[in-house]
């Protein structure tokens, strides 16, 4: 009797922590992703081999879970707790960029008066630009030479994001010394602003063409890693986050005598530049699961130098799990309500042929 209290205990112990930590916020770290951050660097592809492998286990114990406390009607609410799930990174990642916009503040001791200027009119330059974004803009240009397969990937995933393509210039890199600079580098997109002057101490609003740079690294690349460095980018186009920067920049310049290049080597600016590169990625996962795939994919070989590590990994290959869990409680629901729905077809028959036969009958 003992032994048979000790399994189902190891077994309920087991089950937790296959389930951590739905139990408590889904952004958390798990307690061997903090091992797994005090390992050499050298050894990350097998640390992040090790997370995927874990990650499996976790997402088929999430799926026998749910399917054990829920009926397959029901399964619909354990459905929403995974979308409820995949949306809590959102928030986290929005307020963590909020404290290292403050800690800028504080390291300038930017008055609340200016900082809430910078902040009203960094809102209004976005919303200006967010319009911009949804009509053809006369100066914007497509660069021929693109390659077909580049330009429809590039187009479905601006139109998922409901940005129209010819609002911005997408065009080729073709400079040599721009491409020995940045061999790392696939695509890039930068956005543009009227800076302030003593004449102009306000920001226009008007929208100035975003573009997207494609450097010719990107054709050597899998169509998987293709999704994943445009979804990347298009998602800093879809938050802003140039804005954000250049608008902070012209500040600190206008009023602290800072200059952009000297801010760009702070900590503060680094912080706050991983945490957008956090963004570019996690936003773009939560609002798809084939892009969630695909940055999986892409950071399992690779980290983003300076920025992006395995803590990084861990909460994209979280999302790419609840995106499987999500689709595997859909396909059992579903086949649950198709179950549900021939069986009362099958009553409904049973009593109009009941009925039939009594009318017969009489």
């Amino acid at each position: 009797m003992n032994s048979v209290r000790i399994k189902i205990t190891f077994q309920a112990l087991v089950w937790l922590l296959l389930i951590q930590p739905y139990s408590t916020k889904t952004v958390e770290p798990s307690w061997y992703q903090t091992y797994f951050n005090k390992l050499d660097l050298a050894c990350y592809t097998n640390h992040c081999s090790l997370i995927h492998t874990a990650q499996k286990i976790r997402g088929s114990a999430l799926v026998a879970y749910y399917r054990s406390t829920h009926k397959k009607v029901n399964l619909d609410k354990a459905i929403c707790l995974v979308k409820s799930k995949l949306q809590e990174f959102e928030p986290w990642l929005k307020s963590v960029e909020q404290d290292a916009l403050i800690a800028i503040k504080e390291k300038y001791h930017m008055t609340d008066d200016i900082w809430h200027k910078y902040l009203a009119e960094t809102e209004h330059v976005k919303n200006g630009y967010k319009k911009g974004l949804l009509h053809n803009h006369p100066d914007a240009t497509h660069d021929p030479s693109i390659p077909a397969d580049i330009l429809k990937i590039l187009t479905a995933l601006l139109h998922h994001n409901g940005i129209n393509p010819k609002s911005l210039t997408i065009k080729m890199v073709t400079d040599q010394n721009q491409i020995n600079e940045n061999p790392n580098t696939m695509a890039l997109v930068q956005s543009f602003i009227t800076p302030i002057t003593k004449e102009n101490p306000t920001i226009d609003p008007t929208y100035i063409p975003a573009s997207i740079e494609i450097f010719p690294h990107i054709n050597n690349q899998s169509s998987i890693e293709k999704v994943s460095f445009y979804a990347h980018e298009i998602e800093h186009l879809v938050q802003q986050h140039s804005l954000t920067i250049l608008i902070l920049e012209e500040y600190l310049n206008h009023y602290y005598g800072v200059k952009p290049e000297v801010f760009a080597q702070t900590a503060e600016y680094h912080k706050l530049s991983q945490i957008h590169e956090a963004q570019a990625e996690i936003f773009s996962a939560i609002k798809n699961p084939k892009i969630a795939y695909c940055l999986t994919a892409l950071r399992k070989k690779y980290h983003y130098p300076n920025h992006l590590y395995q803590e990084h990994f861990y909460h994209l290959s979280t999302i790419n799990m609840l995106w499987k869990v999500h689709a595997w409680l859909e396909f059992f629901h579903n086949n649950g309500l198709i179950k549900k729905r021939n069986e009362w077809v099958t009553k409904i028959k049973d009593c109009c042929n009941s009925l039939k036969s009594l009318l017969i009958k009489s």
